[in-house]
């Protein structure tokens, strides 16, 4: 882009006409799979990448990716994450049925094998993926966590703050840094101050 930075924009498999079977595991694995070829030799002589340069960003369910896959991709510069969705959140609080719904209405949309085989999946790596347990392995990681005070699709109390809680807890030379804004989901109203923040956090970090 014209500021110097090549920007990928990820079509994960079973979604947006990409083929292949949209799981969030599958997601994950293509997370990491292209921030290795962004850093491979090939790559980075074509499109004149600085390997050791490189972040992840995702929103939303983008940020439960981003943060599962970078807890696995040490050499990263940063990761920056807004308005992160823990999918494991409300089968961890006994509350299965309102992610099921939120599954079987976003399977309509995808390539899978529909809302049931999406729920066994996270199920199945609540230990691995609530953000929690994920603290210690970001620990050393540069973050940049955004988040909106009147969410409540991924709420702050709920999905943001016990991470970030837990993050505190660990003493690193890595910077961390939580902004909060009064806005909901989507951030409208806030996104030149989140820009603003992603400039600032990346002057800092690089």
């Amino acid at each position: 882009c014209r500021i110097g930075c090549v920007v990928l924009i990820l079509h994960h498999r079973g979604a947006w006409g990409s083929p292949g079977t949209y799981l969030v595991s599958n997601c994950i694995k293509d997370i990491k799979a292209l921030a290795e070829h962004v850093r491979s030799e090939e790559f980075v002589n074509e499109y004149l990448v600085a390997p050791e340069q490189i972040y992840l960003f995702g929103h939303s369910m983008g940020g439960n990716n981003a943060l599962n896959a970078g807890k696995e991709l040490t050499w990263l510069r940063g990761i920056m994450i807004m308005a992160p969705y823990d999918s494991t959140c409300y089968i961890r609080s006994g509350e299965p049925e309102y992610l099921k719904d939120l599954l079987n209405t976003g399977a309509r949309f995808l390539n899978c094998d529909g809302a049931d085989a999406l729920f066994t999946d996270i199920r199945q790596h609540v230990g691995d993926w609530n953000f929690a347990s994920t603290a210690s392995l970001l620990k050393d990681q540069n973050l940049l966590i955004i988040s909106g005070a009147y969410d409540d699709i991924a709420p702050e109390k709920d999905m943001i703050l016990p991470f970030w809680n837990e993050l505190e807890l660990h003493q690193t030379h890595a910077i961390h840094r939580h902004r909060s804004y009064p806005a909901g989901h989507a951030l409208m109203g806030c996104r030149t101050k989140v820009i603003e923040e992603m400039v600032s956090f990346l002057e800092e970090t690089l």
